[in-house]
């Protein structure tokens, strides 16, 4: 008896983490770095209007702002805030300005429905 217990928890056990693992091992919902540079430059695409020139000019920015957060976090090093200050510097002089402020705002207004969400949590 003992022994069909131990089994039963063990297998309900594996087929809790089989179900929260994907065929690759990673988590459902969580989206690849790269997939998620490329949503947010479809968005800034369809709500500031970029030019072939300036989508292809951010995705070189968002490729190596990536690359860098990415060595900085391997090295555990505080470094990201700053990176993503340069990516945002960059940015500033590949947009128009009207499109530069708008973008601000929906950064604004994302950091602001994160925020909220964390809030709903607690």
């Amino acid at each position: 008896m003992k022994k069909l217990i131990i089994a039963s928890l063990l297998l309900i056990g594996i087929q809790g983490t089989v179900q929260a693992q994907t065929k690759e091992g990673v988590r459902r919902g969580r989206v690849d770095p790269e997939q998620r540079m490329e949503r947010k430059l479809d968005m800034m695409e369809k709500k500031l209007d970029l030019t072939p020139d300036q989508k292809e000019a951010i995705r070189q920015v968002d490729k190596k702002t990536l690359a860098q957060v990415q060595e900085a976090r391997k090295d555990n090093r505080n470094d990201v805030r700053m990176i993503r200050k340069e990516a945002n510097d960059e940015y500033k002089k590949i947009l128009t300005e009207e499109q530069y402020t708008k973008f601000e705002e929906l950064r604004q207004d994302r950091q602001d429905r994160a925020e909220q969400s964390l809030e709903r949590r607690k």
